[in-house]
């Protein structure tokens, strides 16, 4: 632990500063709970990261910035979920891509398409984490108008179908999404 600055519970970790509880790193800044990474700022959650900035929760990447729970990646960008892509910005859940971009699913969409479509799963996600927590309240004998929102619920509820193409999200018995059919 040499030239640390402001960085408790580190361990084997040289030239950082702001870190919190990484393990055997090298030159981070404003990373937490990160293993094996070199030159990386704004990274938490992520083993064997080098040159990466603003990365959550991925495993062996290199030279990225602004991607979450991806793994394998090289030089890659403002994405999600990906696995083994090299080159790739604006893509979420693909894998196996090579110098792509605006790729949902490893399908290509135009710049527009891909924006309206990230937009829905994002506004969909939300909802589902909404309609899953507290939302019955004041849906007693005595309405004081909380939860009277079944409409919004409901039509909110079908935007995943235009999400998968038009296919239902099943819900397990928490109401939770379990697969796609």
């Amino acid at each position: 632990m040499r030239n640390n600055q402001n960085s408790e519970y580190v361990n084997i970790v040289a030239d950082s500063k702001n870190s919190y509880m990484c393990f055997a790193s090298n030159e981070l800044e404003d990373c937490m709970y990160s293993r094996y990474g070199i030159s990386c700022k704004n990274c938490i959650d992520c083993l064997s990261s080098e040159n990466s900035e603003n990365c959550y929760d991925c495993v062996k990447i290199n030279r990225c910035f602004n991607i979450f729970h991806s793994n394998n990646c090289e030089n890659c960008s403002n994405s999600s979920y990906l696995n083994e892509c090299i080159n790739c910005h604006d893509c979420f859940n693909c894998s196996n891509l090579e110098n792509q971009s605006y790729c949902i699913n490893n399908q290509q969409y135009t710049k527009e398409e891909y924006k309206q479509k990230i937009e829905n799963l994002y506004l969909c996600q939300f909802v589902l984490i909404f309609h899953n927590t507290d939302h019955h309240a004041g849906e007693g004998e005595e309405s004081d108008g909380v939860g009277d929102d079944h409409e919004v619920i409901e039509h909110i509820r079908e935007l995943p179908d235009k999400v998968v193409g038009g296919d239902r999200a099943e819900e397990d018995e928490n109401g939770y999404i379990s697969k796609y059919t």
